[in-house]
């Protein structure tokens, strides 16, 4: 049996504090409020639990597009804007999230919080790119401190790059608007991993990161 899910997507922080609404008005910007960083770690951690259970669901509907709680809003003076949602959704999961998705192993630290005990510190997913040969782990730090992600990937063979795509803000409650549309922004980085198939990944306090690892020759497995 399969399953889908049709209008899931992250409650947005921010309240609405536009003037009072009139009811029957064409474009009425009811919900026009902008996702924080907040967020966008919450999103990000939606998308991987759906990615992770892929073998089992096959349609998940991300709801709504545009405006209210959508990816990217809009002004009646014709700004668009993309909001802190987008870049993980769009930029990152639906264009590197293609492949095997691989069955992490992953011991983490926890924390206590009003709803759950023991959530882990870290979250994260591997997806393999068989056709490119591109190793893909994405995760989020929840907490306020640096983490370090240790992967052993040492049967993928040799690393010949590593891009490092990272976002996040000071400020969890951070959000792009039209006047500041970058406030919440991916950045890259290009480095070379470890040769011996042992990778250290650093995540930033309250991050989005992404890693692309790009292989060689592949190790043949005998498994």
């Amino acid at each position: 049996m399969y399953l889908c899910f049709d209008e899931w997507n992250t409650l947005s922080s921010n309240k609405y504090t536009q003037p009072e609404r009139k009811p029957w008005q064409i474009g009425e910007p009811i919900d026009y409020v902008p996702h924080t960083m907040e967020d966008a770690l919450v999103a990000a951690s939606i998308m991987m639990a759906i990615l992770r259970h892929a073998d089992r669901i096959k349609i998940a509907c991300q709801s709504l597009l545009v405006n209210t709680g959508g990816l990217v809003f809009t002004s009646p003076d014709g700004g668009l804007t993309r909001n802190t949602i987008f870049y993980p959704f769009f930029l990152h999961l639906s264009l590197y999230g293609r492949g095997v998705v691989l069955r992490n192993n992953l011991l983490s630290p926890v924390y206590n919080c009003i709803e759950k005990v023991g959530v882990p510190c870290i979250d994260s997913l591997t997806v393999f790119d068989e056709e490119n040969s591109i190793l893909n782990i994405f995760a989020v730090n929840r907490t306020n401190n640096t983490m370090q992600l240790l992967v052993d990937a040492h049967d993928f063979g040799v690393a010949n790059e590593m891009e490092q795509i990272i976002m996040r803000n000071d400020d969890l409650h951070a959000c792009n608007t039209i006047g500041k549309p970058e406030t919440v922004f991916p950045s890259e980085s290009r480095k070379i991993p470890l040769g011996n198939g042992k990778l250290e990944l650093v995540l930033g306090a309250y991050s989005w990161n992404v890693f692309r690892i790009k292989y060689g020759e592949m190790i043949e497995s005998n498994c």
